[in-house]
């Protein structure tokens, strides 16, 4: 089997873990400060997709200096199609989660090949893999995916998850070229 195949094969396993262990919580409601941040907060009834609706929702926040601006444009179009289903915004949270560990696969393998340089392709991968596995397993995870306001939380860990990943991907570069 190819290495491809291999990694492929693997994510799709761990999705599918994944998706089996988080299913019973994706089935209950909205609570906490879901009420006041996203059911009760106009912006996110998005009822239209033209740019001012979408100007509206990303102003629409209230939390924070900046008002978390891509959280609220995800709750809107989570409105937009699913109205307010619980189920659809928890899938959405976990969707993203998946997202961060594929991510977090990428980031490990890039750092793990950078400082074993000699270790075996294979190696890398089943290292590379537990690491992601840890990180998408962690109890501490739970919060994020199945609280829907804390999307803003595993927002941000993709976001800054995307820059490492960009920067050590640079920093190859450079390295490699010998600037």
């Amino acid at each position: 089997m190819r290495m491809r195949s291999v990694v492929a094969l693997a994510v799709f396993l761990v999705s599918v873990l994944l998706v089996g262990i988080y299913w019973p919580g994706l089935q209950g409601g909205f609570f906490f400060d879901d009420g006041p941040s996203i059911l009760q907060a106009e912006g996110v009834r998005l009822q239209t997709l033209s740019l001012e609706s979408i100007q509206q929702a990303l102003l629409s926040g209230g939390s924070g200096p900046s008002g978390r601006p891509v959280a609220q444009l995800s709750f809107a179009l989570n409105h937009y199609f699913s109205g307010f289903d619980s189920f659809a915004f928890k899938a959405t949270n976990l969707a993203v989660h998946l997202a961060c560990g594929v991510l977090v696969f990428a980031l490990a393998r890039r750092l793990l090949s950078a400082a074993r340089p000699l270790a075996k392709p294979h190696n890398i991968l089943i290292a590379s893999g537990a690491v992601t596995a840890l990180w998408l397993l962690h109890p501490i995870q739970l919060l994020p995916v199945l609280h829907v306001v804390q999307r803003m939380t595993s927002l941000s860990a993709f976001f800054f998850s995307l820059l490492c990943c960009c920067t050590s991907a640079h920093a190859s570069r450079v390295v490699a070229q010998g600037l």
